[in-house]
């Protein structure tokens, strides 16, 4: 469920990854990675993701699967994926 914090609203790694159609651990993955710049976290240490950030990482999701390999397109069918207007 997003957060609201300072008056703006901050969406979970779950939430995120789902928006840009991954894993959650793919997201944290491509963050160990340093694939992703790393984001601000709570007082937990639980990140914290702006709609920008949101943005940016579903861009880079639906630009690395224009690239993907055909093997993973039958791991995973295109139903799965958020529609992208393509």
């Amino acid at each position: 469920m997003p957060r609201l914090v300072g008056g703006r609203i901050f969406l979970t790694s779950q939430e995120v990854a789902q928006k840009a159609g991954i894993h959650r651990l793919t997201l944290l993955r491509w963050f160990r990675q340093g694939k992703l710049p790393e984001v601000p976290r709570d007082r937990n240490g639980w990140r914290l993701f702006s709609e920008e950030v949101t943005n940016e990482i579903v861009d880079y999701a639906t630009t690395l699967e224009r690239h993907a390999s055909p093997t993973q397109g039958l791991l995973f069918p295109r139903e799965k994926l958020p529609y992208t207007g393509r």
